[in-house]
């Protein structure tokens, strides 16, 4: 095996765990995005909005 080919090979290793972490990210983006709905946003409003925000965070 030429030394172009295993640069390659562990390359393509690399590209697979960061593709793994891509898309474990965007089903995390996906899931708290179908969790923001219309109860959610008129909580936010008001005095405790703030509030109600960072415990949702903390979720997240």
């Amino acid at each position: 095996m030429r030394e172009e080919e295993g640069w390659m090979a562990i390359e393509e290793g690399f590209n697979t765990a960061n593709e793994t972490e891509l898309d474990n990210l965007v089903c995390h983006l996906r899931k708290a995005i179908r969790k923001i709905d219309i109860d959610l946003i008129t909580a936010l409003q008001g005095d405790g909005g703030w509030l109600k925000y960072c415990e949702c965070m903390k979720e997240i």
